[in-house]
């Protein structure tokens, strides 16, 4: 583990200073790609449960971004610290599909999508934004995907037999099973190559993608469902049909005017892209208030 720093609490005025042992346990699951990690440290023990190679895959070297996440990088090992930061609400994700949403805030709500245009669901909605995730339902009633990381474009469009097109500013890139994709900063693309420097990184598994854009988002895609992972700096500062995650389960039905809405169905039309990338004319929702909601 070359990216962990080992520095255990021992006292230096000990006459004999204890060299301090840590314990590795590791079980591996071959069939879904993925292992079990405990570390013990005296009374301390540290679980990693089903660790998925999108994180720990060794032939794209995510390592190189761990040294800015304190949290795996500093020891003493910190236990069970990503569950701790999701369960207490740090860390949240968004899940959408073609028929519900779940929401940052843990609000699930069903809706329809009568149109092919593109509905955002997460977005960085700051002066300045970062990143902004749309979805539109496709003709064989699978999820397509089009993210903005940025000024680039980043598409992935469902085909036929479960394969799914990828496309970064609207060049093909053909990823196959295990292959990654670094997006460079001031260069062009290559894949399977590892860059120091780089905006994003894409990595695939079977059928499912992940991209990352760190620290914003995390974003992963099979082709049926997207899941997008924020960082808790985009608390407050959020908009889409994920909500505006603020911890507060009441007024997740909002619109781009921060209006009260009452439906899924109007939210899935409040947030539609009316522009180049629809040919559809859509009837967004009126507001429902005299006054925004504060």
């Amino acid at each position: 583990f070359p990216f962990w720093q080992f520095m255990p609490e021992y006292t230096t005025h000990e006459i004999a200073p204890r060299q301090p042992n840590i314990r590795i346990e590791q079980t591996l699951h071959s069939e879904r790609n993925t292992f079990d990690l405990t570390l013990k440290l005296d009374k301390d023990v540290s679980r990693f449960m089903d660790v998925g190679y999108g994180l720990f895959h060794w032939n794209a070297e995510p390592y190189q971004s761990l040294s800015q996440l304190s949290f795996l990088t500093k020891s003493l090992i910190k236990p069970e610290m990503m569950n701790y930061m999701y369960y207490n609400n740090i860390l949240n994700h968004c899940h959408a599909t073609t028929k519900s949403v779940r929401t940052y805030d843990n609000v699930t709500y069903p809706y329809t999508m009568d149109h092919s245009c593109y509905t955002l669901i997460s977005s960085d909605c700051s002066e300045h934004p970062s990143f902004a995730v749309f979805i539109k339902k496709t003709e064989n009633n699978r999820v397509g995907i089009m993210a903005f990381i940025g000024d680039q474009k980043v598409e992935f469009i469902p085909m036929e037999t479960n394969r799914v097109q990828m496309k970064i500013n609207d060049q093909e890139f053909v990823l196959h099973d295990n292959g990654f994709l670094f997006f460079p900063k001031n260069k062009p693309p290559v894949l399977n190559k590892v860059f120091q420097n780089y905006l994003f990184k894409i990595i695939r598994r079977q059928n499912s993608f992940t991209l990352t854009f760190f620290p914003q988002m995390m974003l992963n895609y099979d082709g049926n469902s997207v899941q997008v992972l924020a960082g808790p700096q985009m608390k407050g500062q959020h908009c889409g049909m994920c909500g505006d995650y603020n911890r507060n389960t009441y007024h997740e039905f909002i619109d781009p005017q921060m209006c009260s809405l009452k439906t899924g169905d109007e939210m899935a039309l409040a947030w539609t892209l009316d522009n180049k990338y629809c040919s559809q004319k859509i009837t967004k929702p009126a507001c429902a208030m005299k006054e925004p909601i504060p």
